[in-house]
């Protein structure tokens, strides 16, 4: 019988998608509400899968190498992508893609093209996009970096 028909909750798929730097990872403590990696890790190789419980909801959050690390070769990326597919089948309820708003650049807006070249044209339908900053700007000149940041 399947589970959702007995109201039990099903697992909440998250996939996190980061151009460069620790957002992910602390993003993925933070949804955890656990040290899944430690603070001075700023990259990863390979793709994982860390689980644990939101809200009282069993969540999986996978982390996939950064898209921009020139670390990784093309055919190891690709296995890697391959393989973050495969941590989240069916498939993941959300992309949660963040972006560190200090060190943002013109070459990371190209993040969402990437993600439909890797994940398929349907992906960006479940992205929620996240602007993480360590605290080191006031309030409006981080307002005035929103605005002056060209999204598009």
């Amino acid at each position: 019988m399947d589970k959702r028909k007995k109201g039990s909750p099903t697992e909440l798929r998250l996939m996190v998608v980061s151009s460069c730097g620790p957002s992910q990872f602390l993003l993925t403590n933070h949804i955890l509400g656990r040290e899944a990696f430690s603070q001075d890790i700023t990259n990863i190789s390979e793709c994982t899968k860390n689980t644990g419980v939101l809200s009282g909801r069993r969540v999986a959050v996978i982390n996939a190498p950064n898209i921009y690390d020139k670390g990784i070769s093309q055919v190891k990326r690709e296995m890697e992508q391959r393989k973050s597919k495969c941590l989240c089948s069916p498939g993941p309820h959300a992309f949660l893609v963040t972006f560190d708003l200090e060190k943002i650049s013109k070459n990371e807006m190209k993040t969402p093209k990437m993600m439909m070249e890797r994940y398929g044209r349907h992906c960006l339908r479940h992205c929620i996009v996240l602007l993480a900053y360590g605290g080191n700007l006031e309030l409006p000149a981080l307002e005035d970096r929103v605005q002056k940041t060209d999204w598009l």
